[in-house]
């Protein structure tokens, strides 16, 4: 499934996806919320995303 939206605030379109990871993957992402590093796992995965692809470059 794939979606876009932008929520009208004019930052750069998002697209919605759907993945699947391991359930110790996902309590670690729940970890860094909670503990305020980041705003909710789709803001975890991307940060991490991005920084693989600039290292990759």
């Amino acid at each position: 499934m794939v979606s876009e939206s932008n929520g009208g605030s004019g930052q750069k379109m998002k697209k919605k996806i759907s993945i699947s990871i391991d359930e110790e993957a996902v309590s670690r992402l729940d970890e860094y919320v909670e503990n305020g590093q980041f705003r909710n796992k789709s803001h975890v995965i991307e940060f991490a995303l991005n920084k693989f692809m600039n290292e990759r470059k």
